[in-house]
């Protein structure tokens, strides 16, 4: 339920909920909803206890098969963003830094990697594209991803 949703939209639990309930004939050919649709809650607390790792898993495992392979002249760029909300200063919670890089035929990312610091996105990247095959594919990076190690990468 949870990973159709997100693939067709949903960016809070409240959406989960919304796209379950009018997607509910459609997902009972695949999942037994006589248990009834979960409440905005219970996708929240499935969600805290799932390993980011093994999510992540599964969800590459799930893109493998929904987007076409990549063509030899895909377009990736890769670029660090601050993800908004994620800083709380009362608390002394720093923003959280990530690094992605994006399919633009197919509108997703295709892998990304949290950093401790903006001024990690440099260690990140070579890490980001060991994640990665992008022989046959054009790379753009900002000015930051302009380092000799980079550079030299051979994926």
């Amino acid at each position: 339920m949870s990973i159709c949703a997100i693939f067709c939209g949903a960016e809070s639990w409240d959406d989960m909920v919304v796209f379950t309930e009018s997607r509910k004939d459609w997902l009972s050919n695949y999942i037994d909803m006589s248990p009834g649709i979960p409440c905005y809650s219970t996708f929240r607390r499935v969600f805290s206890v799932i390993d980011p790792s093994s999510w992540s898993a599964l969800i590459e495992g799930t893109l493998g098969i929904v987007i076409k392979e990549k063509a030899p002249e895909e377009q990736i760029p890769i670029d660090g963003k601050t993800l908004r909300g994620t800083r709380c200063s009362s608390k002394g919670i720093r923003a959280i830094q990530m690094v992605s890089a994006w399919s633009v035929s197919n509108k997703i990312s295709l892998a990304d990697i949290r950093t401790d610091s903006k001024s990690n996105e440099i260690k990140a990247i070579p890490l980001l594209l060991d994640l990665l095959t992008v022989e046959g594919c054009t790379i753009s990076i900002d000015a930051i991803g302009c380092q000799e190690e980079i550079l030299k990468k051979d994926n």
